[in-house]
């Protein structure tokens, strides 16, 4: 709120230039400087001048106090002060000199000096007072401040399933994991500074979380947990953690982590030890993963997000929860979003939709007291697992990443060089594109990957026609038949999923091969030459965990798990020969792309290295094309499979930093039969990267002040 005491705080500003020489807050760039007035104290005149009384450091210092109430309320009050003010010299003070003119400090006389000075300031406050009298506002301390930190060209936040951005407690430090030079890693950045430095140990880190003390950082990297200090250094490495999908430190020195996508939530000692359960979800009544976990202040309750095995790729409808770190006890909040975050004071925010919503909430009970309100839009996240890109300090200051526009991609033709040419289609919510295999058309989802509306529309490469193939029910993801004349596609979401086929000219409605009676089904991964047997994902009700099964095409309900590929395994995709199967496994703690026989599933090498996944053949079985887990770089793979299976070393192929890439347990880009080109989706000019760090200095102000507003 700007009020009059915002022009006591100014007048202090200058007073405090005219005693000592310099401004009292200082800065080279703006978010920097506005940082310091918000949250820094000025260094105290006496330390910078000898000879300054203390009651006149008094008066300056209390005009510039950060807190209104504690300034000066009415303008009479000053006079009264400056009067009482006990001038006292000193043969060595010293007065500043103003505008670059020498003050006559070397005098003989500093008394006579110094008074003059003193009289100087007093004039001036008059002036600032009369300034006041006449209704002049000067900038608050006090005000709500908008800044957008850039990131450096060299660098790029990847949006992805991690929560990538934190802010320490105090609001003094970001931390936040991006891509630079081919690695990634955790950066540091003081909120007064304008550079961010790599945090050492960190290689490969993401999901990064501070100790309550502000001093160290735990993140996620090479598939474990890990904590190091916030300047560096020999990191801890305290678990196995896979896929992890969060963590919380709490006050007692147990930090709360999700291992991976269908795991319950573990609490472990932050200087190590065994990890312990602490929550397992309830796969018979639906519950697939609990997520995101947030610690609350006292260290007695954990909020977090419970998955659906009906939805596991949408989680802006998803249950929150808090579960008791005395007795495990949980109950559910009643509120539905993404992720959520307590904020100090008794407030709780949630992510939903790419809006922030905040309700109050109640610290002891770890229930809401509040309808939810949007305070927030344009915040973004990753619907498709629930991770927000969103972080609130103590102090009340809000980080967060812009949203993205998953509804402006692009379909493009990329060569094997990397470049780009769009296909003359509007941009759309598009999905899982899939090239038939005589190269004619094109078979693409379009609708939002956690919308209800999804459809499969085709293309028609040489008459540019694009017209709808599926009508409502929300189906997506259709793969072709060898001859190219049907598609193979899921239709509903959840239990009542099913996998049809229908012929591409439309001319029935087709039929279905598999129902999802028991198991939810994801989506059609890869067919075997002569269409004998699907690969597909699939999350099995009452096992909590999704897997690779096959289909025996023809015979309806035959459909069985692959078995004897460890780790959790997607992405299965069949040789153009019919006897290979390349998958994607995180077994070794990450993501890597695996091969083996198939349908024998005998013998297994990994085939990439540094991490991999969404595999796809080359047409002519020489080789094997995937994507860095940094979404960063398409990779190939030179394989031989005569007189036995060997790979290569893999080579960076091409860049894929203007390449979309969902959280998606499948392929999500097709190659052509040529072996020349791929079909991708290409983002718009926003998504899947940031270029800067939107932060709000004293947001929760506001964030109250729409709260109140509702009541």
């Amino acid at each position: 709120m700007v009020d009059h005491r915002s022009d006591f705080w100014s007048m202090g500003v200058v007073m405090y230039e005219m005693i000592s020489g310099r401004l009292p807050f200082k800065n080279d760039y703006e978010q920097a400087l506005v940082y310091s007035i918000l949250n820094e104290e000025a260094e105290p005149l006496t330390s910078l001048r000898t000879g300054v009384p203390m009651a006149l450091e008094g008066i300056v210092a209390k005009a510039m106090a950060k807190d209104p109430s504690l300034r000066y309320q009415h303008a009479d009050e000053i006079p009264a002060d400056l009067k009482a003010v006990e001038v006292k010299t000193s043969p060595t003070m010293r007065v500043p000199s103003m505008n670059g003119i020498p003050a006559a400090a070397q005098s003989a006389q500093p008394t006579r000096s110094f008074k003059m000075y003193f009289a100087g300031v007093a004039i001036l406050a008059a002036a600032v007072l009369a300034w006041f009298y006449f209704g002049v506002n000067a900038r608050s301390a006090d005000a709500v401040f908008r800044l957008a930190i850039p990131i450096p060209p060299s660098q790029q936040i990847e949006q992805i399933d991690a929560d990538n951005v934190a802010l320490s407690p105090d609001g003094k430090t970001l931390v936040y994991s991006a891509q630079a030079n081919g690695s990634v890693m955790l950066y540091s950045r003081q909120m007064n500074s304008f550079d961010a430095a790599p945090i050492q140990g960190t290689v490969g880190g993401t999901g990064p979380f501070f100790s309550p003390d502000g001093q160290s950082i735990g993140f996620f990297a090479d598939g474990r947990m890990k904590t190091v200090p916030v300047t560096g250094g020999a990191p801890q490495t305290l678990c196995d953690a896979p896929v992890p999908r969060g963590g919380g430190w709490s006050d007692n020195g147990d930090i709360v982590y999700s291992p991976n996508f269908t795991a319950g939530l573990y609490a472990i000692a932050a200087d190590g030890g065994q990890p312990r359960v602490l929550a397992v979800p309830d796969t018979a009544s639906g519950e697939r993963s609990f997520r995101w976990p947030r610690v609350l202040p006292g260290g007695k309750w954990v909020l977090f997000t419970i998955g659906d095995i009906n939805a596991p790729d949408f989680y802006d409808n998803a249950e929150l929860a808090a579960v008791s770190l005395v007795n495990g006890d949980r109950h559910i909040l009643g509120v539905r979003g993404d992720m959520a975050t307590y904020v100090k004071g008794g407030y709780l925010l949630i992510w939903r939709g790419g809006e922030l919503y905040a309700a109050r909430f109640d610290l002891n009970t770890a229930t809401i007291k509040s309808l939810p309100v949007a305070v927030l839009g344009t915040v973004g996240g990753d619907p498709t697992s629930g991770a927000s890109y969103f972080t609130v300090s103590n102090t009340g200051t809000l980080a967060f990443l812009p949203g993205i526009e998953t509804d402006k991609l692009k379909l493009v033709k990329v060569d094997l060089e990397g470049n780009i040419d769009p296909i003359p289609i509007p941009p759309g919510p598009y999905s899982f594109p899939h090239v038939s295999p005589d190269g004619r058309k094109i078979s693409l989802t379009v609708g939002l990957v956690t919308g209800s509306n999804d459809d499969i529309w085709l293309y028609d490469i040489a008459t540019g026609a694009f017209n709808r193939f599926t009508f409502g029910n929300r189906s997506g993801v259709g793969i072709w038949t060898h001859d190219s004349k049907q598609l193979v596609y899921v239709s509903g979401v959840g239990m009542s999923a099913s996998f049809r086929t229908k012929p591409a000219d439309g001319s029935s409605s087709g039929k279905v091969i598999l129902a999802g009676t028991g198991r939810n089904l994801v989506a059609p991964i890869s067919l075997s030459p002569g269409d004998k047997e699907l690969t597909y994902v699939s999350v099995v009700s009452g096992a909590g965990n999704d897997g690779v099964c096959l289909l025996k095409m023809g015979d309806q309900g035959d459909a069985v798990q692959m078995a004897g590929m460890e780790g959790s395994v997607y992405n299965a995709v069949i040789s153009p020969d019919g006897k290979w199967l390349a998958y994607t496994s995180n077994q070794s703690g990450r993501n890597e792309v695996y091969v083996t026989s198939f349908p024998a599933l005998s013998g297994k090498w990994q085939v990439s290295t540094g991490g991999g996944y969404g595999a796809v053949w080359s047409p002519d079985e020489r080789g094997i094309y995937y994507e860095s887990i940094s979404n960063t770089e398409m990779f190939y793979v030179p394989i031989r499979t005569v007189p036995d299976f060997s790979a290569g070393r893999p080579r960076v192929q091409f860049k894929t930093d203007k390449i979309y890439f969902p959280n998606e347990p499948i392929g999500t880009y097709d190659i052509y039969p040529d072996g020349k080109h791929f079909i991708m989706i290409g983002k718009s000019d926003t998504t899947g990267t940031a270029s800067s760090v939107n932060v709000i200095l004293s947001w929760t102000k506001g964030m109250k002040q729409k709260l109140a507003e509702q009541k």
